[in-house]
Formats: C-alpha cells, structure tokens, sequence
C-alpha cells in the first residue's frame, strides 16, 4: 500500500439493508466503526446490530466500542506511530479494524491476543479486500508487543497512557507527544482546543477533568424513599440520598426493577432536573398516546461490574435556576431542535455494505 491518502470517492459504497447480522461482537463493532472513521471526528450514535447475540456478546460489542470511541485519538496516535505511516493515509474500513483491535489489546482485560488478532485479520480480508490482512496483522502484533506493565497511577510519562479505572498502562516502543499539549491530548483523547478552554477555566483542576472524561460511569438507581425497598443487595451508598450505586448483574438488576416500581436508572443530574419541575406542569399533546418511559436507562453486562469507590463521592448535583422550563426557553429549545433537524448530517450509518 502507498502511504497517499485514500481517494474518499471509493469510500461511497452503496449501503446494502439486506446485509446478513453481523456474526460475531467483533464483526458487530467494526461495522459501526467504520461509519465512525469516515465521520470522525463528527461522531453520531450508531446502533450496533446485536439483538440476535447472546448477553456476553452484546456486552463485549458495546465495550469495544465504548473503548475505541472514547480513546480514538490515543488509539489512532499509537496505531500510526507503530505502522510508520499518518492514520489519515489508511481507509476508514482499515482504520475501524485497527482501532477496535488495539482497544481490544491495550484497554480490555481477559481478552486472548491471538483471537484478537485472528479475528480481526479474518474480517479485514472479508470486508475490506484479501491483502488487507497483511497489514493488519503485521500493525497489530506490534500493538500486542507494545502493551507493558500495569502501573498504580499515571504520572505525566510520555511512555504510559492513563486508564479508566485511575492507573496507567506502560508503553513499550510507543512514546507520546513531547509537547505538553499534545502529549495531554494523545494520552486523555481529548481535542486540544477542549484541553486549552479548560485550562483558561479552570487552570488548577484542567488534568483532573481530561481524566474524569475516560472514567466509566456507574449504574445510579434512584428511589424517593429507600426505607421502602427491601432487597438492597448490590447495592452501595452514594452521596445522594435519593440514589444507590448499582454493583450487580443486569439479570439481578431487571428483577430489581420489576420487583420494585418505583425505582429507576436514572443519574443524580438527571432526577435533579425532574424533580425541579413542579407536579402538573407536564403538558402533552392530545394527538399522541401517552409513551411508557423507559426505567432502564443503562447497558450492564451480565457479569459483575466493579465500580470505583470513588463514585460514591461525586456530589449530587443542585439544580440552578436556569433548568426550570419557561415558555421562552422551551421555544428557544424547539428552535435549536428544527435547526439541527433540517440541517444536512452525515448518515448515522454510513454508505457501508456488508
């Protein structure tokens, strides 16, 4: 392959809505990566097609592209400095197979290599073209190779990259930027005009809020009166009173939930927004039926899912003055809302056939 960039006209492929399932988790999150790499970085919500997988596989489609997402530019800083060549050079299709993997890789624990590997070799030449699995293996191996030790915290190194849970993961044969800013955006995947707002705001607490960013939020049930509910089993205390952490399995937390009507997933900003607003201030149009709101509002594995103990701490959050509705500021909103609406987006799919 030539390091020229990719012509974007051979990027149009003709969406093809008869397209078998994706097979596997890892066939499901490269195709939404790949709409991914042809927007990036205009980012929207794409749905991965896994209702016909099983729990686990559902789970592992979500967290690879959960990881590649939210560490892209990380993951797109490694990829090109180990392939020797600019990440914009490769094909979004080549792109989205080595971001998923290295997330795979670098990010995700429990995870074979060589399956890692293979599989995505195996879906590169199915997809993308036979000798396209050359170059994804040979890129890849060195992302294996360059995984070093885990390390307790992240201390500013341009040869570890911070991780989710607070620590650091070693890099071997992989630097960061030496430019502070860059070094700072490579390693939190953060734009730098973010990193720069930030730092004008809030120069003390600018580092602190680029690695809040990579933190998995928790499961946050929410109740008006606990003292009512008599299986609190995983469950843990959060700063809130109204809220518990949920720490359980998503088979044990739908039975929570059918058990006990009046809780909800619903994060400590979000209930403080619906609680603020005063009772019979709702107003629906009496052309639709009333819609039945969702109450799980959260995607949980069926495994155990650990939570840091340092989301128990996170404060409530109050609620200012400007979230309460006005007749104004519902007309500015539904304004906002028919602007982005009649604006032309890029598909939410992508002109990709499978």
């Amino acid at each position: 392959m030539t390091n020229a960039p990719y012509p974007s006209e051979s990027q149009h492929i003709p969406h093809a809505s008869s397209a078998p399932p994706p097979a596997d988790a890892r066939d499901a999150a490269y195709r939404v990566l790949s709409s991914h790499a042809m927007s990036f970085p205009d980012l929207m919500p794409v749905e991965p097609q896994i209702q016909h997988l099983e729990p686990r596989d559902r789970a592992l489609c979500h967290a690879i592209i959960r990881e590649s997402v939210t560490r892209w530019i990380t993951l797109r800083h490694i990829i090109s400095q180990l392939a020797g060549r600019g990440f914009e050079t490769i094909e979004p299709r080549m792109q989205a197979v080595l971001v998923g993997a290295s997330a795979q890789l670098l990010l995700l624990d429990r995870l074979p290599p060589h399956a890692v590997i293979n599989e995505s070799v195996e879906w590169a030449k199915r997809y993308i073209r036979p000798k396209a699995g050359g170059m994804i293996n040979a890129v890849l191996r060195k992302v294996a190779r360059a995984r070093g030790e885990l390390l307790d915290q992240y201390e500013d190194q341009i040869t570890a990259i911070p991780l989710a849970g607070g620590g650091a993961l070693q890099l071997i044969q992989c630097d960061l930027p030496m430019d502070p800013l860059s070094k700072i955006s490579t390693a939190y995947s953060l734009p730098k005009a973010t990193i720069k707002r930030w730092t004008n705001l809030y120069p003390d607490q600018a580092q602190q809020l680029c690695a809040h960013t990579l933190m998995h939020p928790p499961t946050l049930i929410y109740s008006s009166d606990w003292s009512e509910i008599v299986d609190q089993e995983d469950l843990e205390p959060h700063d809130s009173q109204t809220h518990r952490v949920y720490t359980g399995s998503r088979t044990h937390l739908t039975r929570l939930l059918d058990t006990n009507p009046t809780l909800r997933v619903q994060d400590s900003a979000s209930s403080a927004v619906v609680n603020s607003i005063p009772d019979g201030n709702y107003k629906q149009s009496s052309t639709t039926a009333p819609a039945k709101a969702p109450r799980l509002a959260s995607s949980a594995s069926d495994s155990p899912t650990p939570i840091s103990s340092r989301w128990k701490s996170i404060p409530a959050a109050s609620t200012p003055s400007w979230m309460c509705l006005t007749p104004p500021k519902v007309k500015a909103a539904r304004s906002l809302s028919a602007m982005w609406t009649s604006s032309k987006r890029p598909s939410t799919t992508g002109p990709i056939s499978f």
